[in-house]
């Protein structure tokens, strides 16, 4: 059995551990308090679409397919 002697030493230490706030629970208090590192949705849409490969592959395709177009097109201007 613990002494009675044992006991309270046990219990500063139990109250000191579980009084401090941890460290998880400052950081996620912290960021849903800051409105400036809010997203929206159309932020998130525009940052994706911007540094995705594949779109900016599209639009290079696109790019190319607008420049035969022209080139196309060129042979109907006067000279």
């Amino acid at each position: 059995m613990i002494k009675k002697n044992h006991i309270l030493p046990l219990l500063i230490g139990f109250v000191m551990a579980f009084s401090q706030p941890l460290a998880a629970q400052t950081e996620a208090v912290a960021i849903s308090t800051t409105p400036a590192d809010s997203l929206s949705l159309d932020s998130i849409i525009s940052k994706v679409v911007n540094t995705y490969p594949s779109v900016k592959e599209a639009e290079e395709a696109v790019k190319r397919a607008d420049t035969k177009v022209e080139l196309a097109r060129s042979g109907h201007y006067p000279t």
